[in-house]
């Protein structure tokens, strides 16, 4: 089975208007537009709170009756955020899928239950994982190697 992002449709961070995303911990089942701008939006709220002497401004809301503790994270430089959509329906797990990317998007709310997110919740831990790929993969650059080479250009 393959599966293939369409891209095409999604406008530039230059282009779109800024598209608000939350990722909360739970599952709704339902599939469709929800409007969260009335029911969801106007119950956050914004607050700042000292940890290690470093203040963080903390977002506070309620879904479903259950309050929910969250930060806006930032996505990496050089990656975009998408919203994707499976516009079919797969009758088994060996069918190629083609899905379309909607939205895209460069910062989103982060939620967690009751407590307040913190570098040890694993979604922070796989940001992480996109600065040590990029150490891995960044050339090695030796500048007692190039101090050598240049010596025996010059004759020295």
């Amino acid at each position: 089975m393959s599966t293939t992002i369409d891209v095409s449709v999604v406008p530039t961070r230059q282009n779109s208007h800024s598209e608000k995303c939350h990722f909360i911990p739970c599952d709704i089942n339902f599939d469709g537009e929800a409007n969260v701008s009335d029911f969801f939006n106007t119950t956050i709220s914004r607050s700042t709170e000292a940890e290690q002497q470093i203040e963080t401004e903390t977002l506070t809301a309620v879904f479903r009756g259950r309050p929910l503790k969250g930060i806006e994270i930032s996505i990496p430089s050089g990656y975009t955020g998408i919203v994707v959509k499976d516009p079919v329906t797969r009758t088994t797990d060996d069918e190629d899928r083609c899905i379309i990317a909607t939205h895209s998007f460069d910062r989103f709310n982060f939620w967690n239950l009751d407590k307040v997110p913190t570098s040890d919740d694993s979604l922070q831990k796989g940001f992480q994982w996109v600065d040590i790929a990029s150490a891995l993969h960044r050339p090695i650059v030796d500048d007692t190697t190039e101090d050598l080479s240049q010596r025996s250009i010059k004759g020295q």
